[in-house]
């Protein structure tokens, strides 16, 4: 099984996209699903994940709609948009994370414990793609995963996940089977 773990999909008469104006041309429109399947069939990937990079709660509903109706759709990941200007961060190398759910850490690191820094990641990415203002860089988790505790908590619909990162802000997120 091949998955392609970066599709977004957005409904213009149902959520606010601050970010979604006019000026970015092709992409100011409604993306559904099924304009996206094609797509992957063509390339063989037989499953997707949703990524969410919008705060509302109408686009949330949105990808638990198309999940519902898509059992392609393997699962939603949200992103919480950030709207601190970089000049706010004194050291993207010292930022505190702390990630609970229900309640309980699962993850209390740093971004001082990366293998390799923000600026470096910045640089070495931007030789092969151009990097937009709000783009996302996934590099990895702090030590907490489910997978290498030893009663393996897997996360579950109803589990309320809280994540902090000093000086960004929070993100609450209540699971919901997809």
């Amino acid at each position: 099984m091949t998955i392609d773990a970066h599709v977004h999909i957005w409904d213009l008469d149902r959520a606010e996209y601050p970010w979604l104006t006019a000026d970015v041309g092709t992409l100011h429109r409604s993306i559904d699903f099924a304009e996206i399947e094609p797509q992957l069939a063509a390339r063989d990937i037989t499953g997707a994940i949703l990524v969410q990079a919008s705060d509302e709660a109408g686009d949330t509903q949105v990808m638990l709609d198309a999940a519902a109706q898509h059992p392609e759709i393997l699962g939603v990941v949200a992103w919480t948009p950030l709207h601190v200007p970089a000049s706010e961060i004194a050291d993207p190398q010292a930022l505190a994370m702390r990630l609970t759910v229900n309640g309980v850490i699962r993850q209390n690191g740093s971004t001082a414990t990366m293998v390799f820094g923000v600026h470096y990641l910045v640089w070495y990415l931007s030789q092969f793609m151009v990097l937009n203002p709000g783009d996302v860089i996934n590099t990895g988790t702090p030590a907490g995963v489910a997978l290498g505790l030893a009663d393996h908590p897997y996360l579950r619909a109803g589990d309320v996940m809280e994540l902090e990162i000093a000086g960004l802000g929070k993100a609450r997120q209540t699971l919901v089977q997809a």
